[in-house]
C-alpha cells in the first residue's frame, strides 16, 4: 500500500493549481465546452453552429439558420444553466447570437 505525504498533490489537484496560478482555468473550461458542444446541445444544433467563442462570460454563437437562431433565443436561460452546471461554476451569463 502506497501512502502519500501530506505535502504531495494528486495529478488533478496539481493541474488545477497550475491553471489557477496562471489564470487559465476559465480558458480551459471554455475549450472544454467548445470541444463537447455536441454533447451539451445535441448533434442537430451542433451541426448548425458555425462558430463558438467565449469572452468575458459571454458565449458567442454563429448559427447557420434563422429557425435555429429563434430556437436558441427561446432556450437561452436553460442553455446557460446547463453550460454552467457542466463547467462547475458560473462561466457564462449571456449568450450572443451572431
Amino acid at each position: 500500500m502506497l501512502f502519500r505525504k501530506s505535502n504531495e498533490l494528486t495529478m488533478k489537484a496539481a493541474i488545477e493549481q497550475l491553471l489557477d496560478t496562471y489564470k487559465l482555468s476559465d480558458q480551459f473550461l471554455a475549450e472544454k465546452i467548445k470541444s463537447n458542444w455536441p454533447e451539451l446541445v445535441g448533434k442537430v444544433i451542433a451541426n448548425r453552429t458555425d462558430e463558438i467563442s467565449i469572452r468575458q462570460q459571454k458565449l458567442y454563437l454563429k448559427v447557420s439558420s434563422a429557425s435555429l437562431r429563434q430556437e436558441l433565443i427561446m432556450m437561452k436561460t436553460n442553455l446557460i444553466d446547463n453550460i454552467n452546471e457542466y463547467a462547475g461554476k458560473k462561466l457564462i451569463n449571456e449568450i450572443v447570437l451572431l
